[in-house]
C-alpha cells in the first residue's frame, strides 16, 4: 500500500496545477470556455486578480443574475438587454455598486478593480500557491509517472494499471492541447525596460469581442493559449500608460492592429509609455 502513495499522488499533484490534468483538459477539449469573460475583478493595490467575487446583476430590487470570479478574476454573465445596477462584493474588499447598460447582442467591456478593507488578502497567497504549484507539476508528474510505471511492472495489480492509466491518458491531452493550441508569452515593460506588473490584456476577435482577459504578474509576464488562433487584436491597459506605437483607431475601444501570424509558441513585447489621459488601448505587437 505505501507503494501506491507516490504513484497516486503524481495525478492528484497534476490535478491540483490545472496543467495537463484530466480534471481540467478534458472540459478543454469539449469546449473551451461556455461564456467570454466580460472582464476583471482585481486587487486595486497588490494589482492581482480577485478570486471568489461575487458580482450580483439587479433590475431594480430584484437580483436577475449572481456570478462568481474564478481563480484569475474573471467573470461573465447571461443577460438580456437592459439596464443592471452591479454590486461587486468580497470579504475582504471593500464593495463596489455601478451601472451598466446592456445593448442586444453586445459584450460588456469592464473591469473592477476593488479597495482591501484590511491588511488580510487571499489574493496574494493564491497568487504565490498557483506560481510554486505550476513550478513543481511537471517534475512531479515525471517522477510519478516513472514510479507508477516501475511499481505497475513490480505488482501488476488492477490498481497499479488504473494508475498508470490515468498518467498515460493525462500525458496524452496535455501532448493533444499542445498539438491543437497556439501559445502566446510575452512581457509589458515601459520605456526604461522595467515590468509593467497589473496591465490588463483583453484579447479580440475580428469583430471586436472579447475572447478573453488576463493581467501581467510582477515580473509584467503574461501567457495565454487559444485554439486556431480565435483572436485578431489585443488590447492592454496599464494605469498612467499607454502603447509606444499604436497603430489604427478604434473609437469604441481604442487603436487597433490585426493579428495576422499563424505560427505556434509566439513572443510578444508591448512597451507602453507614460500618458496624461488614461484609457483602455488596442495595440500593436512585436510577434517573434
Amino acid at each position: 500500500m505505501m507503494l501506491m502513495i507516490p504513484a497516486i499522488y503524481g495525478p492528484l499533484a497534476v490535478a491540483a496545477s490545472g496543467n495537463g490534468s484530466i480534471l481540467t483538459a478534458l472540459p478543454f477539449i469539449i469546449s473551451r470556455r461556455n461564456r467570454r469573460p466580460w472582464g476583471l475583478v482585481f486587487d486595486s493595490k497588490r494589482k492581482l486578480p480577485v478570486a471568489f467575487a461575487v458580482l450580483r446583476f439587479r433590475q431594480g430590487e430584484t437580483i436577475v443574475q449572481e456570478v462568481v470570479t474564478d481563480l484569475e478574476g474573471r467573470y461573465a454573465a447571461a443577460l438580456e438587454a437592459g439596464q443592471y445596477s452591479v454590486e461587486v462584493a468580497h470579504d475582504e474588499y471593500q464593495n463596489i455598486n455601478d451601472v451598466i447598460t446592456l445593448e442586444d447582442n453586445a459584450q460588456v467591456e469592464r473591469n473592477f478593480a476593488m479597495s482591501p478593507s484590511g491588511d488580510k488578502s487571499t489574493a496574494g497567497m493564491l497568487d504565490d500557491i498557483r506560481s510554486r504549484v505550476n513550478a513543481i507539476t511537471r517534475p512531479v508528474f515525471a517522477v510519478g509517472f516513472a514510479f507508477s510505471a516501475t511499481v505497475t511492472v513490480l505488482f501488476p495489480t488492477l490498481l497499479n494499471f488504473i494508475i498508470l492509466g490515468v498518467y498515460i491518458l493525462s500525458g496524452a491531452v496535455y501532448l493533444y492541447r499542445l498539438w491543437i493550441e497556439s501559445n502566446y508569452s510575452g512581457v509589458v515593460v515601459d520605456m526604461r525596460g522595467n515590468p509593467v506588473h497589473g496591465a490588463i490584456l483583453r484579447f479580440l476577435d475580428k469583430d471586436l469581442a472579447t475572447v478573453d482577459v488576463i493581467m501581467t504578474n510582477k515580473q509584467g509576464r503574461f501567457s495565454y493559449a487559444t485554439i486556431r488562433n480565435r483572436f485578431a487584436s489585443i488590447g492592454v491597459f496599464a494605469d498612467g500608460l499607454e502603447v509606444k506605437r499604436p497603430h489604427t483607431h478604434n473609437e469604441r475601444i481604442g487603436d487597433i492592429v490585426e493579428h495576422t501570424s499563424d505560427k505556434h509558441n509566439r513572443s510578444i513585447r508591448i512597451t507602453m509609455k507614460p500618458v496624461s489621459q488614461r484609457a483602455p488601448k488596442i495595440i500593436s505587437v512585436d510577434v517573434s
